[in-house]
């Protein structure tokens, strides 16, 4: 079976470990990937280099396993290690490794960057990060945006009162985890949206909901699982089940308009 959908965020290296035989699965069903950053045991800022290079390791590895992978590098707003200085900017050797990775062909940006509660720490090192991608992202490459479970309207806010800074970027954010309560903001804004088909987050009910009331939505909407811990079992279920004979919007939502925002070959 050639490629069919992609999951456009998940945690490649955390779901290797935890779940190793989602590659079978994956590679079984047609079915690629983008990895996003999310260094969640990570305790010093000085460990990222060693753990972008391990997540840009198991993507290349699962390439190889007929698993056609790239990946995404950044600090997570939950992955922000106590040593980090909340001064101007990201320390020298973060941000060099950060500039030589958005050089490699196989990553595509900067991610998962967001806030998980808004508070100042969080706010200024995603600034950091942002001002960064302002100077030296490449024009091919992109931006990945987290919004939190809790709190989700107040902190998605904030986070878009944080994105407007930057309207150079504009065409370059997507904003992930979304659900029927704030994905018309960020429609509002012309960003592009990511919804996550998990328990405890959307379900493929809301989906479609989503694609009834907001029509205008099926361009800029892309699908995903955010599997780490554990595969996403409705993301791999509706791929099952519907998207070999699914319609032109399905297709769309759960691949073509992450081939084409991402730039995934």
């Amino acid at each position: 079976m050639g490629q069919i959908a992609i999951d456009a965020h998940f945690h490649a290296d955390i779901l290797t470990l935890q779940q190793p035989e989602f590659i079978n699965t994956y590679r079984t069903l047609g079915i690629g990937g983008l990895a996003w950053s999310y260094a969640h045991k990570i305790s010093s800022w000085r460990d990222y280099p060693a753990y972008w290079q391990n997540l840009a390791g198991s993507c290349g590895e699962l390439s190889s396993s007929g698993v056609p992978c790239a990946y995404l590098i950044g600090i997570h707003p939950r992955c922000i290690p106590d040593d980090l200085s909340l001064e101007t900017s990201l320390p020298q050797e973060l941000e060099q490794e950060i500039l030589w990775h958005l050089n490699q062909p196989n990553c595509r940006g900067v991610g998962e960057l967001g806030l998980e509660t808004g508070e100042e720490r969080e706010t200024k090192i995603l600034y950091h990060q942002l001002d960064i991608a302002m100077h030296s992202l490449p024009e091919d490459k992109k931006i990945g945006i987290h919004t939190p479970r809790q709190n989700k309207p107040e902190v998605t806010r904030r986070i878009l009162d944080v994105l407007c800074s930057y309207p150079a970027l504009q065409n370059s954010f997507l904003v992930d985890h979304l659900d029927s309560r704030v994905l018309p903001l960020i429609l509002e804004q012309g960003y592009m949206l990511g919804m996550t088909l998990q328990p405890g987050k959307s379900d493929l009910d809301e989906l479609r909901s989503v694609l009834k009331r907001e029509p205008q939505a099926e361009d800029r909407l892309i699908v995903n699982s955010d599997g780490a811990q554990q595969l996403s079992e409705p993301f791999v279920q509706a791929i099952r089940e519907g998207l070999p004979r699914a319609g032109r919007i399905w297709q769309k939502v759960f691949y073509a308009n992450a081939r084409e925002f991402w730039g995934i070959t």
